[in-house]
């Protein structure tokens, strides 16, 4: 059984991680189903070992200086 999740992102988060799905042959939907199975499998979440090889060195610092961004990631320490 199938459900829908809504959430809030950045505009441009959503657009270069949509134009990284496409690249990837696959899509933001997939792509986070993927992230949510991995994370519950492992009981775990580590944004530290991601890697974006898609994005520029231009668009990684954008989306690391991004206050959003920042505070969701506070928010995520916070938790752990």
């Amino acid at each position: 059984m199938k459900t829908t999740m809504t959430i809030s992102v950045d505009k441009d988060l959503k657009e270069a991680f949509s134009i990284f799905s496409r690249e990837m042959g696959t899509t933001p939907t997939n792509l986070m189903n993927m992230m949510m199975k991995n994370t519950v499998n492992r009981r775990d979440y580590d944004v530290s070992g991601f890697e974006i090889e898609a994005f520029s060195k231009d668009e990684k610092e954008s989306l690391l200086t991004n206050k959003s961004i920042q505070k969701s990631m506070a928010k995520l320490s916070f938790i752990a």
